[in-house]
């Protein structure tokens, strides 16, 4: 082995190896595999030589990917993760297992309610009923009060009260000027 091929392999043996850099590694190599054009794979056929359910699967995927590209006017061939995808979605009609993950992994995942946390946003949550008492006592008093201040107040009319929104001075100079202070 030469020495450049030596060093590829140890640069990619560290790259899986060290924490540091694993995830961004498989990250990188999952990408390029599920955007890579998808591998027409051989009939894949049983001991009496018949199709098996997996290679029935991956036919019907890979030819409905590409009639769904043909309908979209792409003219590319499908992608790993496209067919990916789509045999799942045809064996989740079948394989419970395969439904759940991909309900799960579609942001469709059932919660279980009586495992959330619910928090109780009432300021008064905290406060005993003598406390509580005394509030409902306060705010009767509060609400009594308002009503003989409102009662004793003499009523005002709005000519008593408003200034004249123009004045006979202003009036005076907006004619002079021919306008509103020259604009």
């Amino acid at each position: 082995m030469d020495i450049k091929t030596e060093r590829e392999i140890k640069e990619y043996h560290n790259l899986f190896c060290d924490p540091k850099y694993a995830r961004k590694a498989w990250q990188q190599l999952i990408g390029q595999s599920l955007t890579s054009e998808a591998a027409a794979l051989p009939m894949i056929v049983d001991k009496d030589g018949n199709e098996t359910l997996n290679g029935m699967i991956n036919s019907v995927a890979l030819h409905k990917v590409q009639e769904r590209l043909t309908k979209q006017g792409l003219s590319r061939k499908p992608m790993e993760a496209e067919v990916m995808i789509e045999c799942n979605i045809i064996k989740a009609r079948f394989i419970d297992a395969t439904f759940v993950n991909i309900r799960d992994t579609g942001g469709a995942k059932p919660v279980d309610e009586s495992k959330l946390e619910h928090s109780i946003s009432n300021e008064y949550s905290g406060l005993t009923d003598e406390e509580l008492a005394k509030l409902k006592e306060f705010r009767k008093e509060q609400l009594l009060k308002e009503s003989a201040d409102a009662a004793t107040r003499p009523l005002v009319t709005a000519t008593e009260t408003a200034e004249p929104l123009v004045t006979a001075e202003d009036a005076v100079t907006t004619t002079e000027t021919g306008g509103n202070d020259g604009e």
